[in-house]
């Protein structure tokens, strides 16, 4: 199966990859306090960034993997996910999706 990367670009697909993000369906680990707070905010955030950009990927309306990143801080043009996430669905890992 081929899949789409989309570049993430509006609010209401901003709050699908939060729910995806945070959901139990990207990571099995034990959420720190406020840390689905910063990943929404991450993802709400690079909206409007001219350097921080999230894009996913939906099968059949789902979204099934998404990953953010934003420029280095010295601007270089160089890129960092220490703030960002990359995460795939359970169901869609090792099918080349994140390669």
């Amino acid at each position: 199966m081929k899949y789409q990367i989309k570049v993430l670009k509006d609010k209401q697909t901003a709050q699908r990859v939060v729910d995806f993000l945070t959901g139990p369906n990207a990571f099995s680990q034990t959420w720190a306090p406020n840390e689905k707070k910063i990943v929404k905010q991450a993802v709400e955030d690079s909206l409007n960034a001219k350097n921080h950009r999230y894009w996913y990927v939906e099968v059949d309306n789902m979204i099934v993997a998404a990953m953010g990143v934003r420029e280095n801080k010295y601007g270089s043009g160089g890129y960092v996910m220490d703030e960002d996430y990359l995460a795939v669905h359970k169901d869609y890992r090792r099918k080349g999706i994140a390669s």
